[in-house]
């Protein structure tokens, strides 16, 4: 295998795992904006709030079949609109709450992951995230990038709510090799792979655990 310049990580699925954070944050969403609600003495029902935050991510993942962007604030502004809201300070609040639920209930980094950063970093290899974040904001991911210590590793990030368009398609990746890196290897577990097959450009999948990265690491030693 070549001897690439740059590594482009697919940060859920490689960094970080959020597969088992999707319901326990619905659920914190739902009762933190009834309280938010009730402490403002805003006229809503629990189950109310409970139909509308299943109602957009319902939204969300059909935005995310049709190849569209649902940025942070249009989910907030959904929200607001499902519960009849017209209380710009209530729209901040519930917006601060949507924005905290990523950093409250945070995905967990992938096992051996920090090492393997360390090591591409230490052969003098450039890094770069791209990430379909549909549920949190590139904000917040840099964030949590820096809660695990793992955010100056990093040369530069494409994620999709900053991009304006969903990823893994031959625009996206057009764009990183013209303006990032030609010559780079893109780590992913091909669960999010909607790019067309041929554009020529090098996967390697984790689908199995990080073994392989590991032995081209080493190889490339």
């Amino acid at each position: 295998m070549r001897n690439y310049n740059a590594f482009l990580f697919e940060i859920y699925e490689t960094i970080f795992d959020d597969s088992f954070a999707l319901e326990d944050r619905q659920t914190y969403l739902v009762d933190n904006i009834y309280t938010l609600l009730e402490k403002s003495l805003f006229p809503v029902k629990h189950s109310s709030v409970k139909k509308t935050i299943e109602n957009l991510y319902d939204f969300i993942r059909k935005e995310k079949e049709n190849g569209k962007i649902f940025n942070i604030f249009r989910q907030v502004e959904f929200i607001i609109k499902e519960l009849k809201i017209n209380d710009i300070i209530l729209f901040k609040k519930i917006y601060d709450c949507y924005n905290d639920s990523s950093l409250q209930i945070s995905p967990k980094l992938y096992n051996d992951i920090v090492r393997i950063l360390q090591l591409l970093r230490e052969s003098d290899k450039r890094l770069y995230l791209i990430g379909n974040n549909f549920y949190t904001s590139g904000i917040i991911l840099r964030f949590l990038l820096k809660e695990n210590n793992i955010y100056d590793l990093f040369d530069g990030f494409l994620f999709a709510d900053e991009y304006g368009k969903v990823f893994f398609d031959s625009l996206s990746l057009d764009y990183f090799r013209k303006n990032f890196c030609e010559n780079f290897l893109f780590v992913t577990n091909l669960r999010n792979w909607h790019f067309e097959k041929g554009l020529g450009i090098e996967i390697l999948s984790l689908a199995n655990g990080n073994d392989e990265l590991y032995n081209l690491i080493l190889s490339e030693q």
